[in-house]
C-alpha cells in the first residue's frame, strides 16, 4: 500500500514539475512589444519611448501569437499616429511552428509618434494579430 501511494505521489509530483514547465497553447495571447535588446525570449529595455541619439535607432519587437504561427511570414506596417502608413517589413520565420518572434529593425522614421500593425502573411492575405504605439524622441 506504501508502494503504491508513493508511486502515484511521485508521478503526481514528475506531472506537475513538466507541466508547470512549458505554455499551455491556450496560455499565448497576441501581443506585440518594443525594447532596446534581447535574451533568449525576452526583450531588454521594453518600452513605448525611446531617444535616437543620431539618425537611426535599433529596437527589437517580441511579436506573439494566440494561435501558432506555424512558419508564416511576419509583416509589420509602420503608420503614422493619423494611420498614414509609412513603411512595410517583412521578418521570415527560422522554424515551421511556434507562437513567439523575435527581431529587430532600424528606425530611421524620424522623430514623433508610431504605431505598428503586425500580421502573419497567409497567402495574398494577411491575419492581424496585434498593435503597439511607440514615440521616438
Amino acid at each position: 500500500m506504501k508502494t503504491t501511494f508513493r508511486t502515484i505521489l511521485a508521478i503526481l509530483f514528475i506531472s506537475i514539475i513538466f507541466n508547470g514547465c512549458k505554455k499551455e497553447e491556450d496560455e499565448y495571447v497576441d501581443d506585440l512589444r518594443l525594447g532596446t535588446g534581447m535574451v533568449g525570449f525576452d526583450l531588454t529595455g521594453e518600452a513605448s519611448t525611446f531617444i535616437m541619439t543620431e539618425g537611426s535607432i535599433f529596437l527589437y519587437f517580441r511579436l506573439e501569437s494566440a494561435d501558432d504561427m506555424a512558419g508564416r511570414t511576419v509583416v509589420l506596417d509602420f503608420l503614422t499616429s493619423g494611420d498614414a502608413l509609412i513603411n512595410t517589413i517583412t521578418r521570415d520565420q527560422a522554424q515551421d511552428y511556434g507562437h513567439i518572434m523575435l527581431s529587430s529593425f532600424e528606425w530611421l522614421g524620424g522623430t514623433g509618434n508610431y504605431k505598428i500593425n503586425a500580421y502573419l502573411a497567409d497567402g495574398n492575405d494577411k491575419i492581424f494579430i496585434a498593435t503597439t504605439d511607440f514615440t521616438i524622441n
